[in-house]
């Protein structure tokens, strides 16, 4: 998948495949929460290694000190120590 149109038909073949499993009004509500965690997870991609060995280091401090370690990390006002992303959320329920 090198250009934007494959992409974009592979992300609406993907749309057709859930819109079956769905009631119409109920797609939405479905659809549009899945995108934005995507969205989130992916930018947090690139420092995800760094705030979970942080996290490991930190994790016995108060929140009001921890969260400020762990977004300074991040480089964004949030972030994510969960071990899971949804790479690893696909490998294991996939």
């Amino acid at each position: 998948m090198n250009n934007f149109r494959e992409k974009a038909n592979f992300i609406w073949s993907i749309a057709d495949l859930l819109r079956s499993h769905y009631k119409q009004a109920d797609y939405g509500k479905v659809i549009l929460p899945f995108t934005v965690l995507r969205r989130l997870d992916m930018i947090l991609e690139p420092t995800k290694k760094k705030v979970l060995e942080a996290y490991q280091k930190h994790k016995g401090k108060k929140p009001e000190v921890l969260e400020p370690i762990l977004n300074g990390i991040a480089k964004v006002k949030f972030h994510n120590h969960s071990k899971f992303d949804f790479i690893e959320l696909a490998k294991y329920y996939c």
